[in-house]
């Protein structure tokens, strides 16, 4: 599995993640889906402060009142960036 993020374009010329202005990038590639899961849901904890994990595993932002990250779905978002578990 890979973990890949995109964002915008605007978004994507400002972060050194994005190479030439490309709007998707990897940032781990040949990990398992626990492991990609245990990343996504680490990384969703840190991208805010006033963020609690729900009982199925969500990621709910208690500032913004929405869930950042589903367990299900294997994805979050995080300011104008959407991270997401894929095949490889």
């Amino acid at each position: 599995m890979k973990i890949q993020v995109s964002t915008n374009a605007y978004q994507a010329q400002r972060s050194w993640m994005f190479k030439g202005g490309d709007t998707t990038t990897t940032l781990k590639t040949n990990i398992t889906i626990q492991e990609g899961y245990n990343l996504l849901q680490e990384w969703a904890e840190d991208s805010g402060c006033n963020n609690i994990i729900l009982e199925n595993g969500d990621v709910f932002d208690m500032e913004n009142e929405y869930v950042v990250y589903s367990y299900g779905d294997k994805s979050f978002s995080d300011d104008g960036y959407y991270y997401e578990l894929l095949p490889n």
